[in-house]
């Protein structure tokens, strides 16, 4: 089976974190395959005799998403047929063709933007103050149901994403494939809980964005503080500081002192790093498909506090304490539990170990080889 890997849209975050752990298994696995991308970006995936002659080197300007699109239409038909392919796939719904024209090629997309199609999350973002990022989501929400309905097949990266896109337009074929989460050196459980100096840290890894809510995180954060008459405790949010929501985050951090630290984007490394030695993870965003970061936290070895929206049970299961993001007394609760109970953080941690084996990179591989390959 010849497949025609579309990336082309490099995108940020969990889309370049799934790049870089599956698209070189599928490469090896699939020895027929082809990578399409800008030579940059492929020269980040894969090495050696692979970048000679299975990749298809997209020139610089396709980075732009205009230019992409004529690119894409103008090219792709010609590289299917040139490289005689069966199935051409795009691991994110708007970075390829919508339909293809070529005779028995058949097309493989993946959702993995909940936000697009989400309409409680996109009124989240001000008319006013994000009048451009609100115009653009409502435009795309069409966009991408419509790209989907036109796919052979849909691979869903969560069944709450999957109900929430079939429920609005019809899907002529869709395959359940969770994300892998990284394999991660775990730290001992005792380790783990073993306080590491008079501070504590809770870390909060997400781009500033009003459906990660930041704001209330850091509400319910100072609500625990005051709470529980702790001092020594702190947040820390790490990721990208954007747009009008990343201010007004800024300012919140401010008005809570020494308490909260915003960290904002640090190299992936390091970002790790600060993720195994972080007292508890928190995670509270309402809208996603399957979180990366959630994956991440579930494999560093250290207990979760998480928001109650779906997916994120389906995906960390027992092994978080959940909380509701509307409700800043439920954060201070759980974050309280959690430091205090040793017996519930060590079942916590527990938990996780078991939990990363649902999301294991050879499971993830195998699934997304059997959707591309199995008709």
């Amino acid at each position: 089976m010849k497949v025609l890997i579309d990336l082309l849209r490099w995108g940020e975050g969990g889309t370049q974190t799934y790049a870089r752990q599956v698209i070189p298994r599928l490469m090896e696995a699939l020895p027929e395959a082809v990578l399409l991308a800008e030579e940059n970006v492929a020269r980040q995936i894969l090495a050696g005799p692979a970048l000679n002659d299975r990749v298809v080197f997209a020139p610089a300007y396709a980075s732009n998403p205009y230019w992409r699109h004529l690119f894409q239409r103008n090219r792709i038909p010609r590289i299917l047929v040139e490289r005689n392919i069966d199935v051409y796939f795009v691991p994110g719904e708007l970075s390829g063709l919508r339909r293809i024209s070529v005779p028995r090629v058949r097309v493989v997309k993946m959702f993995r933007n909940m936000l697009s199609i989400d309409g409680l999350e996109r009124r989240r973002f001000s008319i006013v103050r994000d009048f451009g990022t609100r115009f653009r989501l409502e435009l795309l929400a069409r966009r991408v149901l419509e790209s989907l309905s036109a796919a052979d097949r849909v691979v869903f990266v969560s069944g709450h994403s999957r109900d929430a896109v079939t429920s609005q337009t019809k899907i002529a074929d869709h395959r359940l494939v969770y994300h892998p989460a990284p394999a991660l050196p775990l730290i001992p459980v005792d380790a783990a809980l073993k306080p590491k100096g008079p501070d504590r840290v809770v870390l909060y890894v997400s781009p500033t964005d009003p459906y990660k809510r930041q704001l209330e995180a850091i509400a319910g954060f100072v609500s625990y503080r005051r709470k529980f008459n702790d001092s020594y405790t702190r947040l820390a949010l790490a990721g990208p500081v954007r747009g009008t929501y990343g201010r007004q985050t800024l300012r919140a951090a401010s008005r809570a002192g020494d308490a909260v630290r915003v960290l904002g984007a640090l190299p992936y490394g390091q970002l790790l790093e600060s993720v195994q030695r972080a007292d508890i993870l928190l995670f509270g965003s309402t809208c996603e498909c399957c979180p990366n970061v959630l994956l991440e936290y579930l494999a560093a070895g250290r207990p979760i506090v998480c928001s109650n929206a779906a997916p994120m049970p389906e995906i960390a299961d027992n092994a978080a304490a959940y909380f509701s993001p509307d409700r800043p007394d439920s954060l201070s609760d759980a974050l309280h539990r959690v430091l205090t109970d040793s017996l519930y953080a060590a079942q916590l941690l527990a938990a996780a170990r078991e939990r990363c084996d649902q999301f294991s990179l050879t499971k993830s591989v195998a699934a997304t080889i059997e959707a591309l390959t199995v008709w």
